[in-house]
């Protein structure tokens, strides 16, 4: 529905303030649906080796939100996040998700860019 709509625009816009905002919205909506996931955990990818501290913050959000979904498609991607982020604390943030996350053999999320499934 709607705000499902701006919630992914605002996880895929280039403004840090916007991306965290919409993160921190994000996270206390307790959103848990995979195509928002998707959109989160990939720019997670994207911003994991930002120095801006904005979108650190906003990444910090995505990771939360992650762990809350308790949804073990995004663990080997927070596996790389939190050994492989520039920032330690996006890397304990990664870390503290994974600690919700169930260790259940199931299809990892990849990583495709979500922008294709964006429809204007």
């Amino acid at each position: 529905g709607q705000p499902q709509d701006d919630i992914s625009r605002g996880l895929l816009s280039p403004d840090p303030a916007v991306f965290r905002a919409t993160a921190r919205r994000a996270f206390q909506m307790k959103l848990s649906d995979e195509p928002t996931l998707d959109i989160a955990a990939w720019r997670l990818q994207e911003g994991m080796n930002s120095e801006n501290s904005t979108l650190i913050d906003g990444l910090a959000y995505t990771c939360l939100m992650i762990g809350n979904s308790r949804n073990p498609r995004y663990r080997d991607w927070l596996i790389n996040i939190s050994r492989n982020a520039r920032k330690g604390k996006l890397r304990r943030h990664a870390q503290d998700a994974l600690e919700s996350i169930p260790d259940a053999q199931v299809e990892q999320f990849t990583g495709r860019s979500p922008a294709s499934q964006l429809v204007e």
